[in-house]
């Protein structure tokens, strides 16, 4: 088990990752207010089994094991963090997670938007019906 926490423009997040047969799983938790160390202990050890960790896997073989000296090492970190940030598996993990319930969400409102559009048409028809045989 591995947890990150760190600063996302509003929040504390907690991001734990967990490496299952080369597999890893993930899961998110919002401290607020700058956690203390406490805080972080009492949610390990008491609240563990309440976490989802995330069904979007990432493949732990992607990770090359390759001796790089220290220096390029310490470049090509600099260098990653000004361009895109610290960015995790597990967040990449949770982004892709986020993206599919998104376009599903998108659909889902599409379709409703679409059922109800009808639904006015149906009104406005039967309406026009009713002021045509003036009763």
């Amino acid at each position: 088990m591995k947890l990150t926490v760190y600063y996302d423009s509003q929040y504390w997040l907690g991001v734990f990752e967990k490496s299952v047969d080369g597999e890893v799983f993930f899961a998110r938790h919002i401290f607020g207010a700058e956690p203390a160390d406490q805080e972080v202990y009492d949610l390990i050890l008491g609240q563990w089994g309440c976490l989802r960790f995330g069904s979007e896997t990432v493949s732990d073989k992607s990770r090359a094991e390759r001796r790089v000296n220290p220096k390029r090492m310490q470049r090509l970190a600099a260098k990653e963090v000004a361009a895109e940030g610290v960015v995790t598996k597990a967040q990449e993990a949770m982004k892709a997670s986020y993206e599919v319930e998104k376009s599903i969400r998108v659909s889902q409102n599409r379709q409703e938007k679409l059922l109800e559009q009808q639904q006015r048409f149906e009104q406005k028809q039967a309406k026009k019906k009713e002021k045509q045989k003036g009763h």
